[in-house]
């Protein structure tokens, strides 16, 4: 991947950058998004809740919309617990949508991938009347794709445009992968 390619402001030779990237027991590893080529998601965020379960979040990003996704683990099940929807708000993002699955919601890509275009479609038509449009059959389309878009974007490219920013203002405001942001 070209993610963890050098650049022109890093001064990092390829054996530090491995040695960030991993490092030897004992040492601290750089808190970074990981990219997920398979779901087409970054891997931003884990932890162990107080029962001893695993939860991990993923966001999706493109240029004016970001799902993240939490999913958990218990023994050998994985399942589906959270998704937001958040648009870009100035510098950072604004939660515009929600939604808890039950929790015994085993993970199901196509169920992800439709909530978050329902949830768009509906954050989308909630919100055109303000604006004195009505939803029609392109307006329902166009969000659609929006939220459909997320999920087949090649993460290579989010490092050249306003994914990338949409990525870092997600790690600024969450509070993870901030090691992301001196890149």
């Amino acid at each position: 991947m070209e993610l963890f390619k050098k650049n022109s402001t890093s001064s990092l030779s390829p054996v530090d950058v491995i040695k960030s990237l991993c490092p030897e027991y004992g040492q601290e590893a750089l808190n970074m998004p990981i990219p997920d080529p398979v779901m087409n998601m970054y891997f931003v965020d884990q932890h162990v809740t107080k029962g001893g379960h695993r939860q991990v979040t993923y966001l999706a990003v493109g240029k004016c919309l970001a799902v993240e996704l939490a999913i958990g683990f218990y023994h050998t099940f994985t399942y589906l617990n959270k998704l937001r929807l958040m648009i870009p708000d100035g510098m950072g993002l604004k939660t515009v949508g929600m939604y808890e699955w039950p929790q015994t919601t085993y993970h199901d890509w196509d169920v992800v991938q439709e909530k978050a275009k329902e949830m768009t479609v509906n954050y989308v038509e909630s919100n055109a009347g303000m604006l004195d449009a009505r939803m029609s059959k392109e307006l329902n389309s166009i969000a659609r794709n929006l939220a459909e878009s997320l999920f087949k974007t090649d993460l290579d490219s989010h490092r050249q445009g306003a994914e990338d920013d949409v990525l870092k203002a997600y790690c600024r405001q969450m509070k993870v992968c901030q090691d992301y942001l001196r890149f």
